[in-house]
């Protein structure tokens, strides 16, 4: 017999914080990082050409589309907007049917809006 189904594997995506499963949605964006490059010519070899990252952007990440039944990402977001640092380490679980196919790992995240 299978486990019991849970309120979170019929979404998309699970936010966890502390791996706890705090809310789920249907559709997640801003997962990845973004790199610029910069290319310039070998000092002895004009004619070859380096290209190294110069920098890297972490978008912001928008959940949309989700429900949850606990009230942890609302109380964070209200302690952030009474002033309070309260950067925390989450993960975001890409799932099918229930089943984890990728983990991303966000650390020192602030929620900006709910």
């Amino acid at each position: 017999m299978a486990g019991a189904v849970t309120y979170y594997q019929a979404w998309d995506f699970v936010v966890e914080i502390d791996k706890v499963a705090v809310a789920g949605y249907t559709d997640v964006t801003g997962l990845g990082t973004e790199f610029k490059t910069v290319s310039q010519n070998e000092g002895g070899e004009p004619s070859v050409v380096d290209v190294s990252v110069s920098t890297h952007n972490f978008p912001d990440i928008t959940c949309k589309r989700g429900g949850s039944d606990n009230t942890e990402l609302y109380d964070w977001y209200e302690n952030i907007k009474k002033g309070n640092q309260d950067k925390r380490n989450l993960s975001i679980v890409q799932q099918r049917g229930g089943v984890a196919v990728k983990r991303y790992n966000v650390t020192q995240a602030v929620i900006s809006k709910y």
